[in-house]
């Protein structure tokens, strides 16, 4: 079952509403700030520490335990790219 959060906009199931909610108002901002001394400036552009640490949360929220089937849901489903705080391809 999903809906419809706005016209245009992608579906989010309600199943994952209360996940969606409680990370979305989750500020995590003090994580890029301790962690962004531990990025590597050389190679490519690093994801932002609070986005993955937001999707940890959705991750363990959601009762996933293992990061390969976790990819596999993330890449399958924009909501879960949405929960986390990426924006979907």
């Amino acid at each position: 079952m999903k809906e419809q959060l706005a016209p245009g906009k992608i579906e989010i199931p309600i199943i994952f509403r209360n996940v969606f909610i409680k990370l979305f108002h989750l500020d995590l901002s003090p994580v890029s700030l301790i962690l962004k001394n531990r990025y590597s400036h050389q190679g490519p552009s690093a994801r932002d520490p609070q986005d993955m640490l937001r999707s940890l949360l959705a991750m363990t929220l959601l009762g996933v335990t293992f990061i390969d089937e976790w990819v596999v849901l993330f890449r399958s489903f924009p909501s879960f790219t949405i929960i986390s705080g990426f924006l979907p391809d």
